[in-house]
């Protein structure tokens, strides 16, 4: 990560104190750049009434973005995940995470079919 000063400008004010506490005028701030992740990981995973590993364990990943394109609800967590203790996550919708580890589903007893994408960091 890199940081670098640059200059930032207020606008200067007809009447009032400067709320900031700062004079109008120039003003530095720090800006920090952050690079994105390397490579983007694509992946399906089809889920019953049993738990399954969808994504796992990866120092590497970011994020994670999952969608359920199935036609019921699919409930995720961790790796003790159950349809009364997971995150239901309904036909259609997606749900984006910051996650490095593993990353678990279930259904009520159908299958569905998740679909996702992680943007991964080589590690």
């Amino acid at each position: 990560m890199t940081s670098r000063l640059i200059p930032v400008y207020q606008a200067p004010r007809e009447e009032g104190p400067v709320v900031d506490g700062g004079p109008s005028g120039p003003v530095e701030m720090v800006v920090d750049s952050f690079r994105g992740a390397r490579r983007l990981q694509s992946f399906r995973a089809t889920v019953t009434g049993s738990p399954a590993l969808v994504l796992p364990e990866n120092p590497g990943r970011r994020t994670v973005t999952v969608k359920n394109e199935g036609a019921n609800d699919v409930f995720i967590g961790g790796e003790d995940v159950t349809t009364d203790n997971g995150y239901r996550l309904a036909a259609g919708d997606a749900l984006t995470l910051e996650l490095s580890g593993a990353l678990y589903a279930v259904t009520a007893g159908t299958v569905e079919t998740l679909y996702g994408l992680a943007e991964v960091d080589e590690r």
